[in-house]
């Protein structure tokens, strides 16, 4: 547009690399430097063809290059060509990528958006089972989820999911439990995977109605009946039992073997990782192409990241559930070791002062 127009010429100290396009204003202000050619800025409205009217020779050669330059895009998108590369120069910054990656736009945003992501990526291998190597998980979604989340949800999944959140187990290593068990069903070692497939009876049903409650909403987002009919059978078995495993003859596949790729690369990520918000790409393709064939103009990407959004829920309302467990009756005491503590109290109070040092019996009269 307008704005891009007046970046051309643009005086080489005030680029800096938080710009937006700051790489294509660089390359192309050190193009001009170098030129014989004298440039005459001229604005022209994009998109002319569209008006179905004679078009000046002007319009004509922005058309042109705005049909070269989507079909270079495209091809580079499609890996039919390899990454441009536009060398340095004094008032350029050339082509720049990352782990092989172009990052384009906003340099410095970018660049900062690439390096926590692969950090983020390494710690999760390091510290779960996720393995990235074997899945596509379509990262895109999860971004935009937890841009939209609110602020509460967005940090209960980040705890979550560094392993920080305050089960059995963590206040145990903590120092600020007697123990590590369940306050809902008393197993003796609660982490956040047991959060979420708890036995109690009340945990039992108030997971069946959070599932329901999340059907109907797959439903209402006209989501591909196949996936509607994995996602319950697989999530409704996997509470039961957690170990079960899915045989090819199982009521969860299909005959198309496109469904069942997709099934299966989602199955190797794991249930417990989709709770997580972790959503392989051909879920999201999958649904895509059923929207495309039910002629609906919603995407399919749009779709995974309010998918992210409602899993996240409910594994907040599993944990909130176990909180209301833990501290409105008395399991916090229990757990905490007041039973340990009162028989402490009441021997030292049998015992009396008969082998308390002289020094301190005038603070007991």
């Amino acid at each position: 547009g307008l704005s891009a127009l007046n970046q051309v010429g643009l005086d080489t100290t005030i680029i800096k690399a938080r710009m937006k396009n700051v790489d294509m204003i660089s390359i192309i202000n050190s193009l001009l430097s170098t030129s014989k050619f004298a440039v005459n800025r001229e604005h022209v409205y994009g998109h002319q063809d569209d008006l179905h009217r004679p078009l000046t020779q002007i319009e004509t050669l922005n058309c042109r290059m705005d049909t070269a330059a989507k079909s270079i895009a495209l091809a580079r998108i499609n890996g039919e060509s390899p990454v441009p590369q536009f060398k340095p120069t004094q008032i350029g910054y050339g082509t720049i990528t990352c782990n092989g990656l172009l990052i384009p736009s906003r340099v410095q945003t970018s660049l900062y958006a690439h390096i926590t992501h692969n950090s983020m990526i390494k710690w999760l291998e390091a510290h779960s089972s996720l393995d990235t190597s074997k899945v596509n998980i379509h990262w895109p979604s999860l971004a935009k989820a937890r841009k939209e989340a609110s602020f509460s949800l967005t940090l209960f999944i980040t705890k979550w999911l560094s392993g920080d959140t305050s089960t059995g187990r963590v206040m145990l290593q903590r120092k600020k439990r007697d123990c590590a068990n369940c306050p809902r069903c008393n197993a003796p070692d609660e982490h956040l995977l047991h959060v979420l497939t708890c036995n109690s009876e009340d945990t039992i049903l108030f997971r069946k109605n959070l599932v329901s409650e999340f059907v109907i909403w797959l439903r209402s987002v006209q989501t591909h009946p196949r996936l509607i009919h994995f996602f319950r059978l697989g999530i409704r078995k996997w509470f039961r039992n957690r170990d079960y495993t899915w045989r090819i003859s199982s009521g969860i596949f299909t005959d198309n073997l496109v469904y069942n790729a997709a099934f299966k690369t989602q199955m190797t990520l794991g249930w417990y990782h989709l709770f997580c918000g972790f959503i392989t790409q051909e879920l999201v393709d999958m649904q895509q192409s059923h929207y495309t064939a039910i002629e609906s103009r919603k995407l399919g990407s749009r779709w995974a990241s309010q998918l992210i959004k409602k899993l996240w829920n409910i594994t907040n309302q599993l944990w909130l559930h176990r909180n209301k467990a833990l501290h409105n009756t008395d399991m916090i005491h229990e757990l905490s070791g007041l039973p340990q503590l009162k028989l402490s109290i009441t021997a030292e109070y049998i015992s009396g002062l008969q082998h308390l040092p002289s020094v301190y019996s005038s603070y007991f009269y």
